[in-house]
């Protein structure tokens, strides 16, 4: 007899709005479970705010706010110089 079969990994890529890749993540085992009430991956995006400091908006931060299933859920802008 063999080893168990081991489950695939499986890579997650978080992209913010524009389609630019962030990062990468490695899932394995189980499916993840939500922790109540936010269970977020957040990161901040130089692309999007640039982008929106090329539109005329004064930008000090862009942050995208994604599920543990690497949903992008909601994009906060943070205004100011």
């Amino acid at each position: 007899m063999g080893e168990p079969a081991r489950e695939l990994a499986e890579v997650i890529e978080l992209r913010c709005d524009a389609g630019k890749l962030l990062a990468k993540v490695l899932r394995s085992g189980e499916q993840p479970q939500f922790v109540k009430p936010d269970n977020l991956i957040e990161l901040a995006c130089p692309d999007c705010k640039t982008r929106r400091r090329h539109a005329g908006q004064r930008v000090q931060r862009v942050l995208h706010r994604y599920s543990i299933l690497g949903e992008l859920i909601e994009t906060l802008v943070v205004e100011g110089d």
